[in-house]
């Protein structure tokens, strides 16, 4: 399925409206809060998928896709010598800054869908970016990624999976192999976006025709994590 760049526009514009409730979502706050036993389960997967980043010990020059309000790049932070932080939202971009002042990142408002590097890094994240991505624009986004990577460099990866747990009541899952989805704002707007669900072995296979070699792994219902190193 192709989607017109008009489709993507409405897409960042979701974002945007998004941003100051985006970490409503990412917290269990409001209306995301499930039962008590769902959400000990999403902190508990997310701990994990979080300490998989820490174990890389990201150094040197990171660049990380849709940076959003900086939950990665904080961790990104701890270790590394500097990011580049790209995101399309001004929004989304602004709130990354007050939350993360004084730290050695440079950040970028860019279309991702037309972003190509001007500088090679030592590693890269994608977080919750991928799913965004459409099918047939998903191999040449992977390819310019491997090529602002130093050979060996990881690329680090975390999405979600298909689980209906994963958001509020009023934002059913689509059905089954659909890649558009219906999001609802905290106010009732509604908006349609990409969403792509991959199965491990499916996105590591496109990360190979990229030029990675990915291992690539789930929790056990929230999210799909891993690491893929640049050939």
């Amino acid at each position: 399925m192709s989607f017109p760049s008009e489709f993507l526009d409405r897409q960042q514009a979701y974002y945007d409206a998004r941003a100051p409730e985006y970490d409503d979502w990412w917290e269990r706050r409001g209306r995301y809060a499930r039962d008590p036993e769902s959400d000990a389960a999403w902190f508990q997967e997310r701990a994990l998928v979080e300490g998989a980043l820490a174990k890389l010990q990201p150094h040197g020059r990171w660049v990380e896709f849709a940076c959003g309000t900086g939950n990665w790049t904080r961790l990104l932070a701890r270790s590394a010598d500097h990011i580049t932080a790209l995101d399309g939202s001004a929004k989304m971009l602004a709130i990354h800054t007050r939350r993360l002042p004084d730290l050695p990142i440079a950040r970028r408002q860019v279309d991702l869908f037309e972003w190509t590097p001007d500088t090679r890094y030592d590693g890269a994240a994608a977080c919750f970016w991928l799913s965004h991505v459409p099918a047939e624009r998903l191999l040449p986004f992977l390819c310019r990624v491997r090529a602002a990577l130093h050979p060996g460099a990881p690329l680090f990866l975390v999405d979600s999976r298909r689980e209906p747990l994963g958001a509020p009541e009023n934002q059913p899952l689509a059905a089954e192999g659909e890649v558009i989805a219906e999001r609802v704002l905290n106010d009732g707007r509604r908006f349609e976006i990409v969403k792509i669900y991959y199965a491990p072995a499916d996105l590591a296979a496109t990360l190979a025709q990229a030029g990675f070699t990915a291992d690539l792994q789930e929790t056990d219902r929230f999210f799909l994590y891993g690491v893929a190193l640049a050939r």
